[in-house]
This record gives structure tokens, C-alpha cells and sequence, in this order.
């Protein structure tokens, strides 16, 4: 009942434009220790599984306000059955008629009564059709009913159905998740393994959950100091006592970040040593760990979604991608705040990175869509028929990526909420790219993502998506519209930095077959080992001139007087913040490592030998039991 009023509470004021910043800041607190109570109580019941399922429903919220959302709301209610679509539509317009109230300052108090009544039946309402959801996805094996399937994270939680999925979340044995929450005053890491229900708890008091908070806090990013801060949130996570409910056969692990955690990069965080000898030497990290790579995910629920589609489409190769550059815009300016401006590369000549990142990607797809200047906005990315000459045009609907070279901003302080830059100064949300329908897409790539604190003017923030303990970032609307997997950014990536990463990975699952996550891992190694002479050879084509073949030619002379004198190769991109920034969410599986067996050609000679075989096999068995029965007889006689 606690729960279910807190809920109440943020589907009026959360969703709504009424109130401040502290206004808004109360309710989210007040829906963290409800969550916080129900997984603490769990817990020192002895219930985990039941605490894990609670510390899923914290995340619900953010995935319902995107659903609801006005852009994305017709699809939905197109998925439901008719007595629940009109039920919900009918609640939803009442919720919009209480938050035009809610804006007057003089809004009477039986309003307030109303808009709370409303709330109510809104919570029942998604309950459920959680409930329906989940029984429509055990009656038909987890078949994947369209985004209303999402409701089942408001399935009710019992004794005797604690989780909200109902297969295995974890994909394989070679696989584990582990799930934080990050409540008021206490936090917890549950570990899922792979053919267990019940997660491996680890428990986290009020004050080590401070310092938690604290840690993470003083994280700057970029920052060329950070390795002592990521240092810092290892042992504040007590990542090392984390990872030994971990078992050592574990090739790849998932991460589900909450609260303040959604922002690191946990994948960075150091293993064994201080962060002085882990980022100068050989020391472990935990990336090192898992070879096959670290995923994340905004809630396992959301990791079942992803995962839940046809084997052809997670894994087929990857042929066409739109391909997104920089908007126009009114003054023919980029945003300087957040754009990517032109940069010096080994020469004289200024020279624009994203103009070369665009030609350079372009060449690596069969079939490609370059989107840029006026050409970067909402209605040209779902166009399909091009109006002048009638050609068919790669669209949302058919392409397999989709690059976004233009700016994005994500505030850590206001739910996650993300804007990539449009022309004309517009902006694209969370909302806007969950109602457009990807179902042949498998990967969307942030080239980079800026994150921002405290409030962000040049940012149209919906206040749908405003719940503090939830990521509502770049991957959830993408991951809604039914994109397997998203690559972005924790911080803004400059330069040709950008260039060099995003061409090696995309080579490694294009060319070397690797799936997103190993793919992800394999660059990032490569970028943290690389020498400069092995960083400026893996310039791209556009990149090279006589300055870079004059580049080249000095470090390789510098590279033969070292091996000379036996001394190694210096490593300048040892410091994370050069190499740790790049994550991949969701399905890490998709595109390409993990192919479909083919079917064998009809062999009818081999066919013919196997059967003779068996039958000469048969024969031999038979002639011996009568041996021995003849044997046996005689002994008889």
C-alpha cells in the first residue's frame, strides 16, 4: 500500500509541468524509500528473489512514461485489447486534464483529490495489464507482443510468482548480471546466475551507501585524474567482494546500474591494485576479467526484451545504416557547448571531424543513408520514398544502424533525460525515438554523449521521463522502438579519437564477425595498449597526408632506436578517461559472432553408407545375442 501511494504521487506530479525542482526532488525521494522499505524487507525476510523483482519495479516508472508518452502512446494502445485501450486512453486524458490543473497556483484542494483517485485507478490499471502481459508471454513461450509487452514489469509480486520474468534472464552459463540498488539509505548488489532463481545478495549499510553516493560524486569527467576517483568507487562498491559471488567460468558479465551508478563506467574499475600501478603498469581490471565483454542494461527486464526476437534478425549481417552528421542550424553555426568543432590532425589544415567520420562510415556498409545539415530532422528518419525522383530510401523501418554523429547531451540530474541536437535548434528525446519502429535495426551508435549536471537551459527536458533512480538515457527510448543494442558514450568524445574507435569496432564486427560486446571490449583494449605509432596508423584514409605519412615515418624510427637499446614501446592511452568512456546496453550479443548453423546439403551417398552401417551394426548385435541364447541352451541340456 506504501508503495502503490508513492507510486500515486509521482504519476501526478512527476508527469506534470506543476512545482520546482524541489518539489519534484521530494516526490523522487519519497519514491526511492518506498522501494527502499519493500527491498529491505525482503531481504530481512529472507525473500531475495522477491527484492530483486522490487528493486525491477523501481526501474517500471521510467519505462511507463516513455510508453505513455504522447508520441509513443498510439501504438501502444493499438496492442492492447479494446475494454483496456479504452480504459487507459480515458485515464489518460483525465491525468492530462489534472496536470493543466495542477499548473494554476491556485488549484483547489478537491483537484488534488481527483488527480489522486485518477493516479489510483492509472496504478491498477498498468498492474493489470502487467498481469495479462505475463500470462500472454507464458502462454506463448515469451513470444514478444509489441511494446505493451513492457507492462509486465507491473506484474504483482508474490510469494509464489516473486520475479517479474518468466524464463531464465540470464542468456547462458557463461554469462552473469548483477543488478545494484541504490536506496535512501541502504544498497544492494544482486548477483544472477545462470539456472538459479534466488540472486546472490550483498548488502550495503546506510553509511557505506554514503560513501557510495559521495564517491561517485566526486567522479569529473573527462578528467585526466580520474583513475584515482574510479579507484575510490571500486572500493566503495567493494567491487572485489562483489565479483566472488561471481563464479571464475564466467566469460561475460551484465551490468544493471541505479541511482548515482548509471553515469560510471563500472567496467573501468580496478582489480587487485591502487589506481596509480593499475593505470601506468599491467594490473587487472575488470574488463580484463571477462573476455567476452561487459554489457549494460537499464533493468533485466528490458535485457529480456532486447534478447526476445528471431535468431535471423539478432544475427544476421549487418548490410545498410543511416548515417546522421551535424544539423544546420538557424545561424548556420554549430553549438559550440556541445557540437564537435573543427580540429587541428597532424597538419596545418583545420580539418572536420565529422565530415570525415561520415565519409569514412559510409564506406563500410553495402547500402547507406547520410543524413545532415537541413536534412537532420524527426520526419526525414522515418521517410521512405524520396519526393522528388520516387526512390525507395533506407528508412527507420528498414535499416540494420544507425550512426549519430550529431551532439547529445544527458543530464544526470534530471532522470537521465537525453536530447540529441536537430536542426533549427530542436531536439530529439527519449519519447520521440521509442514511437518510431526499428525491428530490423540491431545496433544505434552515440558517436558521442555529453553528460551534464544541475539544470541545463539549452535542453528541452520532458518531465515524463524526471524519476531520479531510473536510467531513462539514450538506450531506453531506443531500446523500446525494438533496436537490439545501443553503443554511446559516458562523457563527450573529441577529436580524431572518435574516428580511430568507432572505425576499428565497426571493422571488428563487420569484417571479423564479433558481436557488439566483444567487439566493444576488443577496441577498447586495443586503444588502452596501443602504442602512438599503432594509434596514428589506424587513422582513417581522410585522415592521412603528408604531415601523417611524415608522422608515421618519425615513429617508426623512434620505435627501431628503442628496440636497439631493449626498451619498450611507451603506452600514452593508458589513462581511462582516453579509452574507458565507450558502453555498450543491451542484447551485446547481436550482430554477427553467433551465427544460425547452416543447414547441410543433402548428401545421398553418405546418407547411404551411415544407414548400411547402422544396419551392419544391427546385424552384428543380433547374431550375437543368438550366440549367446544358443550357449545358454546347451549349457541348459
Amino acid at each position: 500500500e506504501a508503495l502503490s501511494a508513492a507510486e500515486m504521487l509521482a504519476m501526478v506530479v512527476l508527469n506534470s509541468d506543476a512545482g520546482n525542482h524541489n518539489m519534484w526532488r521530494d516526490v523522487v525521494d519519497g519514491l526511492s524509500s518506498a522501494f527502499s522499505g519493500c527491498v529491505k524487507s525482503c531481504i530481512r525476510l529472507g525473500r531475495y528473489a522477491q527484492a530483486l523483482s522490487y528493486s525491477e519495479r523501481s526501474r517500471g516508472h521510467s519505462i511507463t512514461s516513455v510508453l505513455l508518452a504522447e508520441p509513443c502512446r498510439h501504438e501502444v494502445l493499438k496492442a492492447l485489447a479494446p475494454d483496456s485501450a479504452e480504459q487507459l486512453l480515458k485515464l489518460l486524458g483525465s491525468m492530462d486534464m489534472h496536470r493543466k490543473r495542477f499548473m494554476n497556483r491556485h488549484t483547489r484542494k478537491r483537484d488534488f483529490i481527483s488527480g489522486f483517485r485518477d493516479a489510483a485507478k492509472m496504478i491498477a490499471l498498468l498492474h493489470e495489464l502487467g498481469r495479462r502481459a505475463q500470462i500472454n508471454s507464458a502462454a506463448t513461450s515469451g513470444t514478444n507482443h509489441g511494446k505493451a509487452g513492457l507492462f509486465t514489469i507491473h506484474a504483482p509480486i508474490s510469494d509464489t510468482d516473486p520475479c517479474v520474468w518468466q524464463e531464465d534472464p540470464v542468456p547462458g552459463s557463461d554469462t552473469a548480471i548483477i543488478e545494484w540498488f541504490i536506496g535512501d539509505d541502504c544498497a544492494f548488489a544482486f548477483v544472477v546466475v545462470y539456472g538459479e532463481r534466488t540472486p546472490r545478495t550483498i548488502e550495503f549499510t546506510e553509511k557505506q551507501t554514503k560513501v557510495i553516493k559521495h564517491a561517485v560524486e566526486a567522479l569529473e569527467f573527462p578528467g585526466k585524474d580520474n583513475g584515482e576517483q574510479l579507484a575510490r568507487v571500486a572500493r566503495a562498491l567493494r567491487i572485489e567482494a562483489v565479483l566472488t559471488a561471481v563464479p571464475r567460468d564466467i566469460n561475460r558479465l551484465v551490468f544493471v546500474p541505479h541511482g548515482c551508478l548509471c553515469g560510471v563506467p563500472l567496467h573501468a574499475m580496478p582489480l587487485g591494485v591502487d589506481a596509480d600501478s593499475i593505470y601506468k603498469y599491467n594490473g587487472q581490471m575488470l574488463l580484463d576479467r571477462f573476455s567476452l565483454g561487459v554489457i549494460y542494461s537499464p533493468s533485466i527486464h528490458m535485457l529480456s526484451w532486447c534478447r526476445d526476437k528471431d535468431i535471423e534478425t539478432r544475427f544476421a549481417p549487418i548490410l545498410n545504416a543511416i548515417i546522421v552528421g551535424q544539423p544546420k542550424q538557424e545561424d548556420d553555426q554549430a553549438v559550440d557547448e556541445v557540437g564537435v568543432e573543427p580540429v587541428e590532425v597532424i597538419g596545418e589544415d583545420a580539418v572536420d571531424v565529422l565530415d570525415i567520420e561520415t565519409k569514412t562510415l559510409r564506406n563500410l556498409f553495402s547500402r547507406t543513408r547520410v543524413l545532415h545539415n537541413h536534412e537532420v530532422t524527426l520526419s526525414k528518419f522515418s521517410q521512405e520514398t524520396d519526393h522528388k525522383t520516387g526512390a525507395k530510401l533506407l528508412s527507420t523501418r528498414d535499416t540494420n544502424l544507425v550512426h549519430f554523429a550529431n551532439s547529445c547531451l544527458t543530464n544526470l540530474d534530471q532522470g537521465m533525460e537525453f536530447a540529441l541536437e536537430l536542426c533549427g535548434g530542436k531536439t530529439l528525446g527519449a519519447a520521440d525515438v521509442a514511437s518510431w519502429s526499428m525491428p530490423k535495426c540491431r545496433l544505434v551508435t552515440i558517436a558521442s554523449n555529453s553528460q551534464l549536471r544541475g539544470a541545463s537551459p539549452g535542453v528541452a527536458v520532458g518531465m515524463a521521463t524526471f524519476f531520479g533512480g531510473e536510467y531513462a538515457g539514450v538506450p531506453l527510448g531506443m531500446l523500446v522502438n525494438g533496436v537490439s543494442c545501443v553503443a554511446t558514450t559516458f562523457w563527450k568524445i573529441e577529436n580524431e579519437s572518435r574516428l580511430v574507435f568507432w572505425n576499428h569496432f565497426y571493422d571488428l564486427i563487420i569484417k571479423e564477425g564479433m558481436d557488439v560486446a566483444q567487439a566493444m571490449r576488443t577496441t577498447m583494449l586495443w586503444l588502452r595498449e596501443a602504442t602512438e605509432l599503432e594509434y596514428i596508423s589506424a587513422f582513417p584514409k581522410d585522415l592521412q597526408s603528408l604531415e601523417w605519412a611524415s608522422r608515421v615515418n618519425t615513429l617508426e624510427e623512434a620505435k627501431a632506436e628503442r628496440e636497439e637499446k631493449g626498451e619498450e614501446d611507451p603506452r600514452p592511452f593508458r589513462s581511462p578517461w582516453i579509452w574507458a568512456g565507450f558502453a555498450c546496453w543491451g542484447d551485446g550479443f547481436c550482430s554477427g559472432k553467433i551465427q544460425q548453423a547452416a543447414k547441410p546439403k543433402f548428401d545421398y551417398d553418405a546418407v547411404c553408407a551411415s544407414y548400411f552401417q547402422a544396419a551392419q551394426a544391427a546385424e552384428e548385435g543380433r547374431l550375437a545375442r543368438k550366440a549367446q541364447q544358443d550357449e545358454f541352451r546347451r549349457l541348459l541340456l
